[in-house]
């Protein structure tokens, strides 16, 4: 029992964890396709959703509210297919501890967005057919409530969360995202590790061998 104890010990001393916050207009790496670097709206749509934590709604440019004008500050061209998104947008994350990351991030959009990790689609489809609230299509994400959460998984390295954004009832325009990656670490020991795991054990049993001799 003693040496099981030690074992988990041991583990627990190794074991090393983290996690990665990603917020849009807070976290390094993200950026568009557009400008380069996000631009953080300074007054957004009245009707969209607040920002949980830090995260921020950005775009390109500033595609928000303007209240002088009591209307959008831009407004953008609607996109009239899903190949064609009005802005793309990504948040690039690297963490190289661990065997499995787990992830998740919250998404609001105006119009609607289609999520993807390392080029594959991991969030529903968008959808381009407005729904009958504003910013809200008839299905997926949208700029309201509680957002959209999207859940993952993937190895350890370096990844991008890809964003497409699409306009598709004039207006504002603009994306939200708030998440997390942490790692999922096990107790497999490197081979310096097992040495020295190794020694402790031989040491352990001599020393219960000597108390019964």
């Amino acid at each position: 029992m003693k040496i099981w104890i030690q074992l988990f010990i041991f583990c627990a001393a190794l074991a090393r964890a983290s996690t990665i916050v990603l917020q849009s207009g807070v976290s390094p790496g993200e950026s568009n396709n557009i400008s380069g670097a996000n631009y953080v709206i300074p007054t957004p749509e009245p009707v969209w959703a607040v920002g949980p934590g830090e995260a921020e709604w950005i775009s390109f440019e500033n595609t928000g509210w303007c209240t002088a004008t009591n209307g959008a500050c831009i407004t953008l061209p609607n996109t009239t297919s899903v190949a064609d998104p009005t802005a793309v947008f990504t948040q690039t994350f690297t963490d190289d501890i661990g065997t499995v990351l787990t992830g998740f991030v919250t998404v609001w959009a105006d119009d609607s967005a289609a999520v993807y990790l390392d080029g594959s689609l991991i969030s529903a489809p968008a959808t381009l057919l407005q729904g009958p609230v504003h910013c809200s299509p008839a299905s997926g994400i949208t700029c309201t409530g509680d957002g959209t959460i999207v859940d993952f998984t993937t190895t350890p390295g370096t990844h991008t969360l890809t964003f497409d954004v699409y306009q598709t009832g004039g207006a504002t325009f603009g994306l939200l995202y708030d998440g997390s990656v942490s790692d999922n670490w096990r107790c497999v020991p490197e081979p310096a590790s097992w040495i020295l795991l190794g020694i402790g054990l031989i040491a352990v049993g001599s020393r219960n061998i000597r108390r019964t001799g």
